[in-house]
This record gives C-alpha cells, sequence and structure tokens, in this order.
C-alpha cells in the first residue's frame, strides 16, 4: 500500500517514472538535433553567420496534459482503492464476529 500511495502521489505531483522518462526521451531527441546542427557545420569547416544564430535549436519540455497525468495516476490509485476496500471489508466481516463480553 506504501508503494502504490507513492506512485499515485509522485504521478498526481508529476514526478513519477513515466513523466521523467518522457522528459528524457524529449532531451535526447533535443540533443540529436543540437548535435546534427552543429555536425555538419564543424566538419565541413563553415563559419556560422549572424542569421543561423537564429535557427540554433532550443529545448522546449512539452508538458503533460492533464489527461496523460490522469492516466497515469489511475492505475496506482484503483490499486490502492481496491487494496483499502478489500482489507476493509475483511476487517468489518472479522469485527462482527468478535464476541463483546
Amino acid at each position: 500500500p506504501a508503494i502504490m500511495t507513492q506512485n499515485a502521489l509522485n504521478a498526481i505531483s508529476g514526478t513519477g517514472t513515466e513523466r521523467f522518462a518522457d522528459f528524457v526521451d524529449q532531451m535526447l531527441t533535443f540533443h540529436e538535433n543540437w548535435r546534427d546542427f552543429f555536425t555538419d557545420r564543424v566538419l565541413k569547416g563553415e563559419l556560422m553567420t549572424s542569421a543561423e544564430f537564429e535557427k540554433i535549436p532550443a529545448f522546449e519540455y512539452e508538458t503533460w496534459t492533464l489527461s496523460d497525468a490522469f492516466k497515469s495516476a489511475i492505475g496506482p490509485a484503483i490499486g490502492l482503492a481496491l487494496f483499502v476496500l478489500i482489507l476493509g471489508a475483511w476487517s468489518s466481516r472479522r469485527y462482527a464476529r468478535y464476541p463483546v463480553v
């Protein structure tokens, strides 16, 4: 239950593993574009012009939408809710049979 709670809270807050993996994928794609932009010029020995400075790739992180965050959080939240319901049902049945003297 503790790990399910932590996973749900991480997903809701935007610090979950799926969101981090998405960030890393976007960063690697940007790095490849950045490297490709400069590699051709370096290998050809070309100097950059002032107009080319505006064409240098810039990293822009595409954040998750609310529905993406919800999809990421719903699995752990449902797992936790099921655990609580099952434990609650089991304990209420046990409590109902508890002999009071």
